[in-house]
């Protein structure tokens, strides 16, 4: 609901207070997880470590061990995936989901819900790096998963159609179906309260309409921003800037694009994926606004 830094500490409160081993591990990692999501990973390798350590000197049964090692591992690839061990990452994955499978049960809803939304991230990961048929693929996998789970999770749903919608553009497929569902994902996103959802359905309408030049793009790319500030990171925030000086790049709004570069350059330090993104629309921006005739 838009304080990520609280729900930590109340997961790293319990990984201190809990009496049993493997509760202690689950909290670290649920902890090293929302520092992943807040682009903190230094933070998260440092949680991690700290379940390990738990997992070293625990007695456990063999069947309990195995399930301790699949959630520190499933979280290792978690922080994994934004890095050059991107592959590496994707094969940590699939372990882990394998791992799930035989102690969750694939009819369980947390088992589906693990099965369908981890192939849902790293298809998204896929699509990051250009792979639209890799992320096809995956999204075919999660279907059944998310068929079964029914309404029990509706934000999968929302990613799934997100992911789609990027498919669809990036593989250069059907932009009325790329449309369709967007809207339908922006729509059902605000209806749920899931903001991270919504900024991603409306930053790719953003682009749709600005493409056309459709001035509706603006109030859409400022929607990202503001939506992205719901989650208290500084990173989201300084990623929604850049895809929104994209938008503005689009329509001619040169000024206002690199104004939102420079405010995203100040969290960017390291990521160097991301400073390249960066500096990739500020070229174009600057281009435009030195062919802008003089009043």
């Amino acid at each position: 609901s838009g304080a990520p830094e609280r729900a930590a500490e109340q997961f790293l409160s319990l990984a201190r207070t809990y009496d049993d081993p493997l509760s202690r591990i689950a909290a670290y990692c649920d902890t090293a997880m929302i520092h992943i999501e807040l682009y903190d990973n230094e933070g998260a390798r440092q949680l991690v470590a700290s379940a390990i350590a738990e997992l070293e000197r625990a007695e456990m049964l063999p069947s309990t061990r195995a399930e301790a090692e699949s959630l520190i591992g499933f979280a290792q690839a978690l922080g994994l995936g934004d890095t050059a061990n991107g592959v590496e990452a994707l094969g940590l994955a699939r372990h882990t989901m394998q791992s799930a499978h035989r102690y969750m049960g694939e009819l369980s809803a947390s088992g589906l819900r693990f099965q369908a939304g981890e192939r849902m991230r790293y298809a998204s990961r896929a699509l990051t790096t250009g792979d639209a048929i890799g992320a096809l693929k995956l999204l075919r996998e999660s279907e059944p998963f998310i068929d079964l789970l029914g309404q029990r999770v509706p934000y999968l749903r929302v990613d799934y159609a997100n992911i789609r919608c990027g498919v669809e553009l990036r593989g250069g497929g059907d932009w009325e179906q790329a449309t369709r569902l967007a809207t339908t994902a922006y729509e059902e996103s605000r209806k749920q309260g899931y903001l991270v959802g919504a900024a991603t359905s409306a930053k790719a309408l953003a682009y749709m309409l600005a493409t056309n030049g459709d001035p509706r793009s603006i109030d859409l790319a400022d929607a990202v921003i503001d939506l992205a500030r719901c989650n208290n990171s500084p990173r989201l925030v300084a990623y929604a800037e850049i895809g929104a000086a994209e938008i503005y790049t689009l329509m001619k709004r040169f000024a206002k694009a690199l104004e939102l570069t420079r405010s995203a350059a100040d969290a960017l330090h390291g990521e160097s994926l991301q400073l390249e993104r960066l500096k990739a629309v500020e070229a174009r921006a600057l281009r435009g606004l030195k062919k802008l005739p003089r009043s």
